[in-house]
């Protein structure tokens, strides 16, 4: 891999980094996205292995757009000449040695107890620990060049790589995270050629699927469904060809979701009955079952909708052992009791939406009070979870069905004060299946008789879908 053989150098951006005292990881990270916030450009987060590359002169290729223009805003040089050598820039002499002054600021690093203004004082503790980050990145770039094939080192910075995805995708913007996933399933792909070890295929196939999973995923998060689909297939090929059924039923129904979120639900239907055919079992039965239930939902089925959240109940109540996907990948891939239950809210939600016009009073009332009861639970499960595990997205979408609940019982108030967390949601993780519950909760508020509540309620909702920095994306982006 190409990165292997970057020189190690000190670039511009860390003696500027220096100079303004940002050279460890939390301060930088910091200015960086208060920056961004600036420039109206949302939260965007640097890692710590970006930020050891640009400090390091170890970057592969140009950041992104928005990357440049943050450091070029924050730090006043064009990003090509904060990324260069520290020696080619005006007003630096070059010098033949500079790991004695990288000792010394490194040293700096871990022992000042200076702390600027706003940033909260990082303990001597945390500095050593970003040290010791930096030297473990510089460890991992020296990997592939010293393997001629792949080898045990390689596999394993590839499913960390994976892993780590998995657990960042449902805390961060899609368009912060995409591109990493991809270049991640490029370099599985890369080393799928050059292996003939069956153990080795296996598991690299097995990676490739769970990254061909997550940009289905960003796909319908964009509300690009088609792409999804084929994302959502690739997944499926690598698990058929594996024999893995939590991969495959995972991608199946996947599959089915971007079926329905593009208004193709005969076609979910069917993809559904195909998955069933694989037999998932435990946490992979149950989320395939509450799948099945919103797929039902969209072509009004009431009888299949309940069996389907019925059976997803069932099995999880039964589920036992661990599963490599759900438990061990985890992150997006962990089925939570949050996630059942507000998909099994929206489940009702749809029927209601679809057969609104051919359900009796008592059946609306029924279905209203199913939703209500599935949100809560689903609030419940999500406040009791870690704090790094509460996905501002999933809380949005769980909001946004107990108020529209609460509207079809004609309370306006209780609907607003339901959706307070709903507008602290970033422009950018404004995705579609958020701006779709939205657009299902406007069209019931657009019923009701005009009021100071649901005026106000309307407006608000109006400046926050057009707040997205998603829906402006070209089809096909």
């Amino acid at each position: 891999m190409a990165r292997a053989d970057v020189p190690k150098t000190e670039t511009v951006l860390r003696r500027l980094a220096r100079d303004r005292h940002l050279l460890r990881h939390a301060e930088f990270s910091a200015a960086f996205a208060e920056q961004a916030r600036a420039l109206g450009l949302g939260v965007v987060t640097v890692s710590e292995r970006q930020f050891w590359r640009w400090m390091t002169g170890r970057v592969v290729s140009r950041p992104y757009p928005r990357t440049c223009l943050i450091l070029e805003k924050l730090f006043g040089h064009p990003v090509d000449v904060l990324l260069s050598a520290g020696e080619n820039h005006q007003g630096h002499q070059p010098r033949t040695d500079t790991s004695s002054d990288d000792r010394v600021a490194d040293h700096k690093a871990l022992t000042s107890t200076e702390t600027r203004p706003g940033i909260r004082e990082v303990h001597p503790h945390e500095r050593l620990l970003d040290l010791m980050r930096a030297a473990a990145d510089e460890s991992r770039q020296s990997i592939p060049g010293t393997e001629a094939t792949v080898g045990a080192a390689t596999m394993e910075y590839l499913e960390r790589d994976v892993i780590t995805h998995a657990h960042m995708y449902p805390m961060c913007s899609p368009l912060d995270i995409v591109p990493k996933i991809i270049q991640t399933r490029r370099e599985i792909e890369q080393h799928l050629q050059r292996t003939r070890c069956p153990d080795q295929l296996g598991h690299l196939q097995f990676l490739a699927g769970v990254a061909s999973v997550l940009l289905a995923e960003a796909c319908n998060e964009l509300g690009q469904h088609d792409q999804a689909v084929d994302h959502a297939l690739a997944a499926w090929a690598y698990a058929d060809a594996i024999g893995h059924i939590s991969l495959a039923a995972h991608a199946r129904g996947k599959q089915a979701t971007s079926y329905y979120w593009s208004q193709r639900p005969h076609e979910a239907v069917n993809t559904i009955a195909r998955a069933a055919e694989i037999r998932p079992s435990g946490m992979a039965a149950a989320r395939l079952h509450s799948i099945s239930a919103r797929t039902w939902s969209y072509v009004g089925n009431i009888d299949r909708t309940i069996t389907a959240v019925r059976a997803a109940t069932d099995a999880r109540e039964h589920a036992h052992g661990s599963d490599d996907l759900h438990d061990n990948i985890g992150g997006i891939f962990r089925w939570t009791a949050a996630r059942e239950q507000r998909c099994h809210s929206t489940a009702y939600l749809q029927l209601i939406q679809v057969r609104r016009d051919e359900i009796t009073p008592e059946a609306l009332d029924r279905l209203t009070n199913e939703i209500l009861a599935h949100t809560h639970r689903a609030m419940a499960a999500f406040q009791a979870a870690p704090p790094d595990q509460q996905s501002p997205a999933l809380r949005a979408t769980i909001c946004l069905d107990m108020a529209t609940a609460h509207l079809i019982l004609g309370d306006a108030s209780s609907a607003g004060e339901v959706l307070a967390p709903l507008f602290e949601l970033p422009p950018d993780r404004r995705t579609h299946p958020v701006l779709y519950r939205l657009h299902g909760l406007r069209a019931e508020l657009s019923t009701m008789t005009s009021s100071r509540p649901v005026r106000e309620l309307t407006e608000s909702l109006h400046v926050f879908a057009t707040g997205s920095t998603l829906r402006a994306l070209p089809s096909g982006s």
